[in-house]
């Protein structure tokens, strides 16, 4: 299993042949590998690049000012994530990289993964890093139309499902990894992400790994101008696992850092997810029962933060 490169310029085509062409592409990763990574996706280069150096700031403030900043109780799900506090792989250690979450700000409301965003005080970082958060949510919006093709549903079928998504973007520092790391710590542990879609963008560092199906490990090679997308649970859900939540995992490297930007989109809060018409039949019914974005998302959340 490659992680397959697909050119998306198709899906700004006005001719809906060429938008069904590669979103068929699409959708064949999408089910096989769960995995693709993707060039002509129109987001701007200079803004990539821009939130990576963003990014790189961001993980050089002090520790006082991400304490100030961390998660508590009344503050979920924004702001810092200090190493250690989130196990993504129940059974391994805690992972070893740091993170600062936040929403889009228009979309801030009652649930607990809507809430408001906490900023450093970094000169520059607010408008960049909206303006790129903005950016990765419109190509999500755009791959959610190829994947409704790709499924034989209308293409604007998932719209009324992401009118306000939970929509995280999670910027990631994976520092050098110690050479005391226990056995089996990772920057990140292996896991299958929650949602519906994740678009990654990466520095040039590597050090992503997605699991096969014969259970090994092949490294996603960063590629320019490209980003990471893959399938979450709840996507796999609905389309009753006709597409494929991979296990992916970010090992870290002893020598040096890396840097990530993660665009985690979840649906609208309160969206009711049933298996879709098109991926049931008399011979294949429905495996899971109807559940929300909202509730689904909490529960993968609480499970994944690692005890105290």
């Amino acid at each position: 299993m490659g992680v397959p490169v697909i050119d998306v310029a198709g899906l700004f085509s006005s001719d809906e042949s060429n938008r069904r062409a590669t979103a068929n592409e699409i959708g064949e990763a999408c089910e096989n590998v769960g995995f693709l990574t993707v060039v002509g996706h129109g987001v701007d280069a200079d803004l990539c690049a821009a939130v990576l150096h963003e990014t790189r700031r961001l993980f050089t403030i002090s520790d006082a000012e991400k304490a100030a900043a961390a998660w508590n109780d009344e503050r979920p799900n924004r702001g810092y994530d200090p190493a250690g506090r989130q196990r993504l792989d129940a059974d391994a250690a805690a992972d070893l990289k740091e993170a600062w979450s936040l929403g889009p700000e228009h979309l801030v409301g009652s649930s607990p993964m809507q809430q408001a965003n906490v900023w450093p005080s970094l000169d520059g970082f607010k408008p960049v890093v909206a303006a790129y958060h903005a950016a990765a949510m419109s190509l999500c919006e755009r791959l959610m139309r190829a994947m409704a093709l790709s499924l034989d549903l209308d293409e604007d079928y998932f719209e009324p499902f992401h009118q306000a998504p939970v929509c995280t973007l999670r910027l990631l520092h994976y520092p050098p990894r110690p050479t005391d790391a226990t056995a089996g710590q990772f920057g990140a542990g292996a896991h299958t992400d929650w949602g519906a879609v994740t678009v990654l963008l990466q520095d040039g560092e590597g050090s992503l790994e997605v699991q096969a199906r014969d259970g090994s490990w092949i490294e996603v090679e960063p590629q320019p101008e490209s980003f990471v997308i893959n399938v979450g649970d709840l996507l796999a859900q609905w389309t009753n696992d006709r597409y494929t939540s991979t296990r992916h995992r970010v090992l870290g490297v002893a020598e040096r850092e890396r840097y990530s930007v993660a665009c985690f989109y979840d649906l609208d809060h309160d969206a009711v997810i049933e298996v879709l018409p098109t991926c049931v039949s008399d011979d294949n019914p429905a495996r899971y029962a109807p559940t929300t974005a909202g509730r689904h998302l909490q529960a993968k959340f609480d499970a994944s933060m690692a005890a105290s």
